[in-house]
């Protein structure tokens, strides 16, 4: 099974952190002596960690910290892309760290559903097999203008008398 036990990640400044965490958990089976590779995909409307444009809104990580790659595993007759992580042997269950990306592109609240995916070595609870999460953005700024000389005159040759705008952007940013 999956769920998060914090559902929320936030873009932050280098030195600070705000991840999401989903818990995968292995029940029903007595014997815990083995280690569990369980397999899982991600979707949603953040860019994943293999977007092919370079758009990723988050990386995924294992409980020892170390970044989760794109697999595949055989089933079928099929290739299935995906991700795994494995249950340590004499152990329930295992985290997945959700890290966002911390950019300076403004954008939406952002999701991300997690996935279980079917193999022979397991079954899967089908009323916890996704979990999802969401990245908040910390890019809250907008822009204004105004005119700090609102009038602008025609002058003779060689004078000038011209009016003049000022832009500001505020807010939280990553400038």
């Amino acid at each position: 099974s999956v769920e998060t036990t914090d559902s929320t990640a936030r873009e932050t400044p280098a030195g600070s952190t705000d991840y999401a965490t989903f818990v995968i958990t292995r029940s029903g089976e007595t014997d815990y002596s083995q280690p569990l590779t369980v397999y899982f995909q991600t979707s949603g409307t953040a860019g994943s960690p293999n977007d092919s444009s370079g758009a990723a809104d988050y990386q995924l990580y294992n409980s020892n910290g170390y970044s989760i790659y794109q697999t595949s595993y055989y089933d079928d007759g099929n290739y299935v892309y995906c991700y795994s992580v494995t249950i340590p042997a004499n152990v329930a269950s295992t985290n997945v760290e959700l890290r966002p990306t911390n950019d300076a592109t403004k954008e939406d609240t952002e999701t991300v559903n997690l996935q279980l995916i079917a193999t022979t070595a397991y079954n899967i609870d089908v009323n916890a097999s996704q979990a999802n999460a969401t990245i908040d953005d910390n890019d809250h700024w907008s822009v204004s203008v105004e005119a700090t000389d609102s009038t602008a005159r025609e002058t003779p040759a060689g004078s000038t008398d011209y009016a003049t705008f000022a832009i500001t952007r505020s807010g939280e940013t990553d400038y």
